[in-house]
């Protein structure tokens, strides 16, 4: 982006520049050192420009509109080109400055002045310096604001992300865990509502399928032994089922009866410690 930015501006140092050269080379023409002055002061003044110049061929500033440049020695390197150039660097006074150079060539109608095209194909160099300051400056602001934004955008991604997989990762796991907790400590009319059409949605709905499978199991086991229990109830002699392990399994009314045990016989204990106390 700095670079692109530049380069517009080179090319508008070079816009002006070409009509600067225009004015300056009617002015020569009709040998009007005062309008040449005023064009030059003039041109100086404008925002972002920091001096305009007119060096002769050998680089000797002859024109200026800073007051202090006048008679300057300017670098050959820097103006021996013969086509405009424009560029960033550190002016003679230390600043750095976007520094635009156009030659001003020798034509038919200025060699009654200036000689042969042969001899002195330039006239003179123009010189105009513009503030590099505010072209950073500019260049700096527009990288920070780029920045924020794209900072601000990773921030909104990551939230967005964590609200994302918070909303439907993270949170129906938890409820599927909670459930299955839930289950495993008998509730068994436990079931989740995980709406959707992902795995998980399709994962709750066999957790749900799962835990009415298990609570219909469990009643037709505890009907069954209710069915049992009245059946053995009904035997008018005292039933009491054991394993090998003395442990009862079943124990009828008459029994439980006869032995006055009532409140003390429960099933899986063993029997010789519910009658005998032993």
């Amino acid at each position: 982006y700095q670079t692109e930015l530049e380069q517009e501006r080179a090319q508008a140092a070079r816009d002006v520049n070409a009509l600067l050269q225009s004015s300056l080379e009617n002015a020569m023409l009709k040998r009007d050192l005062e309008g040449l002055k005023f064009i030059v002061n003039r041109l100086g003044e404008q925002p972002n420009i920091i001096d305009v110049m007119i060096a002769n061929p050998v680089g000797q500033v002859r024109f200026s509109s800073y007051l202090e440049s006048m008679g300057l020695q300017l670098s050959v390197a820097l103006i021996s080109h013969s086509k405009p150039q424009t560029y960033f660097m550190q002016n003679e006074k230390g600043v750095e400055v976007l520094r635009s150079i156009n030659p001003v060539h020798n034509k038919p109608q200025c060699q009654e002045c200036h000689g042969s095209m042969e001899q002195h194909p330039v006239n003179g160099i123009l010189i105009v310096d513009y503030d590099a300051s505010s072209i950073r400056r500019k260049a700096r602001n527009t990288t920070l604001v780029l920045m924020g934004a794209g900072a601000m955008i990773v921030v909104i991604n990551l939230v967005g992300g964590w609200w994302f997989i918070r909303r439907f990762i993270l949170k129906p796991v938890e409820t599927l865990s909670a459930a299955s907790h839930s289950l495993a400590h008998g509730q068994l009319d436990t079931r989740v509502n995980l709406p959707g059409r992902d795995e998980l949605s399709s994962l709750g709905e066999t957790f749900n399928l799962m835990a009415g499978s298990l609570q219909s199991s469990v009643r037709e086991m505890a009907e069954g032994r209710a069915f049992l229990q009245g059946m053995v109830d009904a035997i008018p002699d005292g039933l009491r089922v054991i394993d090998k392990d003395y442990n009862m399994l079943l124990v009828n009314r008459t029994f439980r009866e006869q032995t006055g045990c009532a409140d003390k016989l429960r099933v899986g204990e063993k029997c010789y410690q519910a009658v005998h106390h032993l």
